[in-house]
């Protein structure tokens, strides 16, 4: 549907999709004046910067949050995106089987975050954790959170053979087949007026977007 209706997608067998869209995003920094990463995915917020903004979509289209440094800060008490990495590795996250350290829910690592830099400097000053409980719950998870770590960074340096320059050309005959072979019929008129003007915004998707912040 995607590729009839003229919008470039990309898919690399092998490599998670986050991997590739990290890298796309990172790719087109020097000659974009802003990127917007559309996601219910709260890992892309290590993505941010001054360039790079993560929607966030809680209800689909109709609850988005548009999220940026100020918002980590409102949310997380942090305005540094790595520490979004850091966060992941200690409580996990079950949504994508990333484990985290056993028995660290979010408040406590948190704490941590606002301590330390990253997993490394923790783990480098164990010693310095006053609660022993705590510490021993780290130590245990040691092999835990440093798996986790690596699960949850997206990686920015793929090599990927794309450019945005390679436009896609749209295929009318082949966007009605496909309509007809999944009886789209009740959104026929909206996918073949996006085909024909794919600047032109719905104005009901842009009507129900909500920034929160």
């Amino acid at each position: 549907f995607l590729s009839s209706i003229g919008i470039a997608n990309l898919e690399v067998m092998g490599v998670e999709a986050d991997d590739v869209l990290g890298t796309l995003a990172k790719s087109y920094l020097s000659e974009a004046e802003n990127i917007n990463i559309l996601t219910g995915d709260r890992d892309f917020l290590q993505l941010i910067d001054d360039k790079i903004t993560i929607s966030l979509m809680r209800r689909g289209l109709s609850d988005v949050i548009n999220c940026n440094t100020d918002y980590l800060v409102d949310k997380y008490g942090f305005n540094n995106p790595k520490k979004i990495i850091f966060l992941k590795s200690l409580m996990g996250d079950s949504s994508d089987n990333i484990p985290g350290a056993k028995g660290i829910g979010e408040k406590t690592a948190l704490k941590l975050i606002s301590e330390y830099e990253n997993l490394k400097d923790l783990y480098s000053n164990l010693d310095k954790v006053e609660n022993i409980k705590l510490r021993e719950k780290l130590i245990a998870s040691t092999d835990l959170s440093e798996l986790s770590e690596v699960l949850a960074t997206i990686r920015t340096n793929l090599d990927l053979d794309f450019s945005l320059d390679k436009s896609t050309i749209s295929n009318k005959d082949k966007l009605i087949e496909l309509i007809n072979e999944y009886q789209f019929k009740s959104i026929e008129k909206d996918l073949i007026s996006l085909m024909t003007n794919p600047n032109n915004n719905d104005s009901r998707a842009s009507s129900n977007s909500t920034n929160t912040e």
